[in-house]
């Protein structure tokens, strides 16, 4: 059986993604919580991973989907900018941005995270 991608059946591999030098942008360590009533922050652990909870169901698609879309709407960026480039298919997940330095994504995170209700 093969495993069809989150990005659907006609999505191939993108490979435009290289390690180098960050600085043209920076990489997320997130945990999701999908099935919430709704898409949020949750909190940012000492150990820089970001935990979001996200509202839908758990198919893998739906749920990195929902995150790049609140991504792009939290830290003001666009969903072109950003790629889940681990974790497709767990809660566990490294996000790149482009275009976005890991200070300011951390400053407009902390942000959202303190503007939200409880």
């Amino acid at each position: 059986m093969t495993r069809e991608s989150p990005l659907g059946p006609d999505a191939t591999p993108s490979r435009r993604w290289q390690f180098r030098a960050g600085s043209g942008g920076s990489a997320l360590l997130i945990h999701v919580h999908p099935g919430s009533p709704a898409t949020r922050i949750k909190a940012i652990q000492n150990d820089a991973v970001i935990e979001i909870d996200l509202r839908g169901d758990d198919n893998p698609w739906h749920t990195n989907q929902e995150l790049v879309t609140y991504l792009s709407r939290v830290l003001q960026i666009p969903e072109a900018n950003i790629e889940i480039v681990a974790g497709m298919y767990r809660r566990g997940k490294v996000v790149v941005l482009e275009g976005l330095s890991a200070r300011e994504a951390t400053e407009r995170l902390r942000r959202a995270l303190a503007a939200q209700p409880e």
